[in-house]
């Protein structure tokens, strides 16, 4: 593969740049080389050879490897969690949200390419918005690295829907935000519905009392 890629470029005249080539190493590694070079002509335009610079990017190819393994591997398990979930950059770019959260509201990366896009939609009442919004900002000053910061709001879906949901936002290492999302709309309506017996209940035994 090197050999023909070479000969191309041989053939062309012309040079390369930051093209990485894998090589065996006389102890039996391997490493990984990024090159970038010029032909050198002569004045009839012939190719005499070629100048350049290899770098030894072995350390960077192999960090690169682990961090592509580590995202395919939280991919994996988050598109398997019972919660929904995204992650935020650090200039409010949803950059990923897994398969949960799309069930849970509607939203695809495309409806909420940003915070401002997400809060805009999930709260469209303006005063229920800032108070959202003014929270989130609170939280995301004085909590730590790595700490949750759990919140309940009842959201707005695509579909027009309202559920309850608890936020667990977290700020990691890098700057960037994970929040899972746990949907509480049942157990809350179980909750109202228990409560509303209870208290039926409790009428009849005082009407049952006073008779």
């Amino acid at each position: 593969k090197v050999a023909n890629w070479f000969r191309r470029a041989v053939e062309r005249k012309h040079g390369w740049k930051g093209s990485i080539t894998r090589w065996l190493h006389k102890n039996g590694s391997v490493r990984y080389l990024e090159s970038t070079a010029q032909p050198i002509l002569d004045p009839d335009g012939q190719l005499l050879g070629f100048t350049g610079i290899d770098r030894d990017i072995t350390e960077r190819k192999r960090a690169q490897d682990i961090l592509q393994e580590s995202e395919e591997r939280f991919r994996h398990l988050s598109e398997l969690s019972p919660f929904g979930i995204s992650m935020v950059e650090r200039d409010g770019r949803y950059v990923y949200l897994n398969r949960r959260f799309i069930e849970i509201f509607g939203y695809t990366l495309d409806d909420i390419p940003t915070g401002k896009d997400w809060f805009r939609k999930a709260f469209p009442d303006p005063k229920q918005r800032h108070e959202v919004v003014a929270t989130w900002l609170s939280d995301l000053k004085g909590a730590a690295r790595d700490a949750l910061r759990p919140r309940e709001y009842v959201v707005t879906c695509k579909d027009g829907t309202q559920r309850q949901i608890c936020f667990n936002p977290v700020t990691m290492k890098d700057g960037r935000e994970f929040i899972t999302y746990e949907d509480l709309t049942e157990r809350k309506r179980i909750e109202e519905e228990l409560l509303r017996i209870e208290k039926l209940e409790s009428v009849g035994v005082l009407a049952g009392g006073i008779a």
